[in-house]
């Protein structure tokens, strides 16, 4: 026995009521017409509905979609995520400086190298001071040579400061060069050499002395006038002074 047919009919669903995508949102509403048959064998049963059929679906190419360069061209701002700042990081401690360790045995090498370069350097000073005073000494004394050759004057003046000398004496002997002793004879002779001097005063030749030196024989003692003796004795006053001064 067959079921009776059924005259109620299914109704769709109201579009209102469903929430469409938002990639739908260019595509209409309201649907092609579509016929939906309820029954194979009563083609009159028919409700006709409006439904999409894929067949009426617009292309890709159609919809209005915006692309990236639209965004980018209109300055379309995108939504932002607020951050909550947290708390500050603590800093990085600063790193170990390196130091290398010191090496006792370069540091006596460096001090005795300073030491050695030192004493060469005073030393070196000091011949140095030496050769000058050397220097300058035989310069003086080719300049006084050739003054005793060419006047009497420097000659009296060597002579006078050896007879001052000698000190209190009843009898003086003044040993010169011969060609000294005659220029003095010729220039005045011995009372040119000390009108003061109360002693008397005996001029004698002497082979064995050069020019400008002068020996004075006294009572009781001698003194050395040569030229020889006077630039030692003068050399050494020199040298005494400048050690003095050095060690200020």
């Amino acid at each position: 026995m067959p079921f009776p047919r059924s005259s109620h009919v299914q109704q769709p669903p109201d579009p209102a009521a469903i929430r469409r995508p938002r990639f739908l949102a260019s595509v209409p509403e309201s649907p092609g017409p579509w016929v939906r048959a309820f029954s194979r064998h009563d083609e009159s049963a028919t409700v006709a509905e409006e439904a999409p059929s894929p067949m009426d679906l617009p292309a890709l190419e159609e919809l209005d979609v915006p692309d990236a360069a639209h965004v980018a061209e209109k300055n379309v701002p995108l939504p932002s995520i607020a951050r909550t700042p947290g708390p500050p990081r603590p800093a990085a401690p600063p790193a170990p400086s390196y130091e290398p360790p010191i090496d006792a045995g370069l540091i006596s090498r460096v001090v005795a190298s300073v030491e050695r370069l030192r004493s060469e350097s005073e030393r070196l000073a000091e011949q140095a001071r030496a050769d000058a005073l050397e220097i300058g000494f035989q310069v003086a004394r080719r300049i006084l040579e050739t003054e005793l050759s060419a006047s009497a004057e420097p000659l009296f003046a060597l002579v006078r400061s050896a007879v001052r000398r000698a000190g209190e004496s009843r009898t003086l002997t003044l040993r010169l060069h011969p060609a000294d002793k005659e220029l003095i004879e010729q220039s005045g002779g011995a009372e040119r050499i000390d009108v003061l001097l109360a002693a008397k005063l005996k001029l004698a030749a002497d082979p064995s002395l050069s020019r400008g030196d002068c020996m004075v024989d006294a009572d009781f003692a001698s003194v050395d006038g040569r030229l020889d003796t006077r630039f030692a004795q003068l050399e050494r006053s020199v040298g005494r002074a400048l050690a003095e001064g050095r060690t200020r």
